[in-house]
């Protein structure tokens, strides 16, 4: 038994749906859309099925079945990059834009980070990984408003797509760097900031270019391009190091 969730329109609904019995087909979601093909997504050691509405599902049973070796290979590549994550533990080093920091706990009645020097006091009472996580993802979302989104507004007003912004959104999320939305909001993770200043140039471009083409098309490449030659090289560090910049 597998539970799948199937979204039609703006509806939601789960059922247990019993599948292929061969013990190494995957569990995967479905979600479909108005979309033309059956295409399938591994994150974060999860398997999501992205079909057309009116797709049978035998046709999607049988596709899952034909790629369960590549999507097995993804999972075990997702339970690697799990053990290289990041964590705030007390004497680690960090970097944050570039500039390395360690990090210090300290007993406190009150918890907060403190940034002194090339050190990263997190204080607080009973500190443990899980509090000590919370604490420097609330400092790294201040960093990012300080510094982030200046940095962000700078280079739409270069782009010339400032008129199109309606406003930035921070938010840690565990699938998405940045996002663009119809709107002209930008969303940004603000655990980018652990990347090397290159890639976080290149993110605020990339997610820029979208105010002017809501696609990957060859246009929009190019607008990326006149603003980050050195676009695929962050593209590439991000795709290869981008899980070890989320904070567990």
């Amino acid at each position: 038994m597998r539970q799948y969730c199937y979204r039609y329109a703006n509806a939601v609904h789960s059922a247990m749906i019993s599948t292929m019995p061969e013990s190494l087909t995957p569990q995967y979601t479905i979600t479909r859309s108005r979309r033309r093909t059956i295409a399938i997504h591994v994150h974060s050691g999860a398997v999501d099925v992205r079909a057309p509405m009116r797709a049978a599902q035998r046709d999607i049973d049988a596709f899952v079945k034909q790629k369960t070796p590549w999507i097995l290979k993804m999972l075990a590549e997702c339970r690697e990059r799990d053990v290289e994550v990041f964590r705030v533990d007390d004497g680690c080093n960090i970097n944050v834009m570039d500039e390395t920091l360690t990090v210090r706990w300290q007993s406190a009645r009150r918890g907060e980070v403190r940034h002194d020097g090339d050190q990263l006091f997190i204080r607080g009472g009973g500190l443990d990984n899980e509090k000590a996580r919370r604490l420097f993802l609330r400092w790294l979302a201040d960093q990012a408003e300080e510094k982030l989104l200046p940095m962000a507004e700078k280079c739409i007003v270069e782009m010339g797509l400032s008129p199109r912004l309606s406003g930035f959104t921070l938010r840690n999320t565990r699938t998405l760097w940045g996002r663009c939305s119809a709107r002209g909001n930008i969303l940004f993770n603000p655990q980018i900031l652990l990347a090397p200043l290159p890639v976080i140039h290149y993110l605020i471009v990339h997610e820029a270019a979208h105010l002017r083409h809501m696609n990957h098309s060859r246009e929009f490449w190019l607008l990326v391009a006149s603003h980050c030659p050195d676009w695929q090289h962050s593209r590439r560090w991000l795709k290869d190091h981008g899980h070890r910049l989320q904070v567990k």
